[in-house]
């Protein structure tokens, strides 16, 4: 419903009403076959269902599929280009979402009820401005979900499945992992290092997001070329895609490893101001995971690469080798280092799927782990110019 939807807009395979109306259908099937799991579950009297009351489960079930549909539409905002709006309406669902819990939680005491209700408000409202955003502005309609379209979405969302699940969990499969062995406190410090470090993937993400719908299109163009110029248009994508990729891709690399490198040396009195003097046996795992952090920033933009050239599947594949490599290398080191083994092994997957990815890029591209890597003049100029569309978006003015 997110990848799947927003990749049938930006290739021009389909209608922003297809995308929409597909994905409230895949939303709602989802949510509906999760909750009968759930439900069954919960009948079965299965542990995890003791730790709050019935009535509680059963109202998250309705958030769900309001969680679903609005992450889905934001993708839609993501790949038009609306990332003026999308930053507004995320502003007001943060904004709404924190005076409802007040409100209902803090005011009129609802406890986890209230929590839901508010989250939920949240992404109700999101839906809502998205919806009109996108008929206002993107010529959104009501309409049914076409075979066609219902197709590519679940053909492409399944192939990237994976590696959503792989950044979405991020280091919370190792921190679970950990729990077989490690004591109380370890799991803690290992978590505070990962909450401290990880956090830094939003400059990946945030410049794949921008990059993807560009990438898309020009894909999209490639593809619909006559046969006549179908070689001039390869030729062009051979040319600039991959060495636009690179340049983002060194640029992520630089002010990722800035910004690590400035936590790392402030780690010490950051750790004590943020979490207290217990937890500064955190500080040299943050070491250890650094190099892990800059690899999966990297692997963030060849990510963003294959899904504009219509290649999930190689996505989800890199990375889960990478992360089969990091839980084996965290069961293997554990009883020999310790707790130490957590940021290593993220450090191993993480290098682990940026060669497959980079090799990947390679064979694909006529460009050389060479040309990847090597800074070039045209950086700090491609720097400059979009830090000026940045600072032009921000103010309000249109470009040219």
């Amino acid at each position: 419903a997110e990848e799947g939807a927003q990749q049938l807009v930006m290739t021009n395979r389909g209608s922003v009403s297809q995308a929409v109306a597909t994905a409230a259908v895949i939303c709602l099937a989802g949510s509906a076959v999760g909750a009968a799991f759930a439900l069954a579950a919960m009948q079965a009297d299965v542990g995890l269902f003791q730790k709050a009351q019935a009535q509680s489960f059963h109202l998250s079930l309705g958030v769900i599929p309001l969680l679903a549909f609005s992450t889905a539409i934001e993708h839609q905002l993501v790949g038009l280009r609306r990332f003026g709006r999308l930053a507004v309406f995320l502003l007001l669902r943060s904004a709404v979402s924190l005076v409802a819990i007040v409100l209902l939680v803090r005011q009129l005491g609802f406890g986890v009820d209230g929590a839901l209700a508010a989250f939920a408000a949240g992404h109700a409202l999101m839906i809502v401005l998205c919806l009109v955003d996108l008929r206002r502005h993107c010529g959104l309609a009501a309409a049914w979900p076409r075979r066609a379209s219902m197709a590519f979405i679940l053909g492409y969302g399944l192939k990237f499945h994976l590696a959503r699940l792989r950044f979405g969990l991020g280091p919370h499969l190792g921190i679970v992992v950990l729990g077989l062995w490690a004591s109380s406190t370890e799991i803690g410090l290992f978590a505070v290092a990962s909450a401290l470090m990880f956090g830094f993937a939003i400059i990946s993400h945030s410049v794949g997001h921008a990059l993807l719908p560009r990438l898309a299109a020009r894909e999209a163009e490639r593809a619909a070329a006559p046969r006549a110029s179908a070689p001039r248009a390869g030729i062009d994508d051979a040319r600039r895609m991959p060495v636009l990729v690179a340049c983002c891709l060194r640029l992520v690399f630089v002010v990722t490893a800035a910004a690590v490198l400035a936590l790392l040396l402030a780690s010490t009195p950051l750790i004590r101001i943020l979490f207290s003097s217990a937890f500064l046996a955190a500080a040299p795992l943050l070491w250890l995971l650094a190099p892990g952090i800059l690899a999966n920033a990297c692997c963030g933009i060849f990510v963003t690469y294959f899904k504009a050239v219509n290649a999930p599947l190689l996505c989800s594949r890199s990375l889960w080798l990478g992360w089969c490599v990091e839980l084996a290398a965290l069961v293997a080191l554990f009883p020999v280092v310790g707790i130490a083994a957590a940021p290593l092994s993220v450090t191993l997957g993480g290098v682990c799927s940026l060669l497959l990815l980079g090799n990947a890029f390679q064979s694909r591209t006529a460009l050389s782990w060479r040309d990847i890597l090597l800074p070039r003049r045209d950086d700090a100029a491609f720097l400059r110019a979009a830090t000026i569309a940045v600072a032009r978006a921000a103010t309000g003015e249109r470009r040219g």
